[in-house]
């Protein structure tokens, strides 16, 4: 489990937080396991390529670090979880900003709103 999702289970509101470290014995008989979790680690993210570098052209979807990704091999199945607005300009990022009525992701923000600022400088 995640930092952040035991966070979310276990409310500082509701619950003591208390950190430790392992004994040098305990690690040793850990390192094994931490491997085997690393490598889990990495073959999810091997995974989540293969998922956004061909399944996801296949049906049109963008290819963006925004969109969300859960998949059911026993069902043959994958979801995607879209954003709803993407960014006017790339149209591949989650629209979080609003300037002359349209909508743009950060970096494209910042870009437009630069450009624009030049632009009535200059004039």
């Amino acid at each position: 489990m995640k930092p952040e999702e035991f966070e979310k289970q276990y409310p500082t509101k509701d619950y003591e937080k208390l950190i430790y470290s392992f004994t040098a014995e305990e690690l040793r008989g850990l390192a094994p396991y931490f491997s085997a979790v690393i490598q889990g680690q990495l073959m999810e993210l091997h995974l989540n390529q293969f998922l956004h570098s061909i399944c996801m052209p296949r049906i049109g979807a963008p290819d963006s670090p925004d969109v969300g990704l859960a998949y059911d091999f026993t069902g043959g199945k994958f979801t995607l979880y879209i954003p709803k607005n993407l960014c006017v300009e790339c149209k591949k990022r989650k629209a979080v900003f609003e300037y002359n009525k349209k909508q743009y992701c950060e970096d494209c923000f910042n870009l437009v709103k630069t450009v624009n600022h030049g632009k009535k400088t200059s004039a």
